[in-house]
């Protein structure tokens, strides 16, 4: 990833975490609570989206040898908090036998 990428990940992660610490929903009347909604899941899945491909891709690269992970899945893992099960589901492909054609 490009410095000037991961940079403005960076940014951006700063960016939403100050702005949900100073979150008062106690604040907000009901219309506005829905709005808030509506755009904290759209950052959730926004991101959520985002990190699957980082996780994909570092299971094509493999984790790096600092890490001292014995594959992506344990080092996706330790990285994001869960079992290496759930991890290797965050970035196994879509295969066809969800298809019914």
């Amino acid at each position: 990833m490009p410095a000037r990428v991961c940079t403005d990940v960076g940014a951006l992660r700063t960016s939403v975490c100050d702005t949900a610490a100073e979150f008062d929903a106690s604040t907000l009347d009901c219309d506005d609570a829905v709005v808030a909604l509506r755009e904290w899941t759209a950052i959730a899945n926004a991101a959520q989206s985002a990190a699957a491909l980082a996780a994909a891709r570092i299971a094509e690269c493999g984790p790096p040898p600092s890490a001292g992970a014995r594959d992506a899945a344990e080092f996706i893992a330790k990285q994001t908090g869960t079992t290496t099960f759930k991890a290797k589901d965050a970035f196994r492909p879509v295969t066809g036998s969800n298809n019914k054609n």
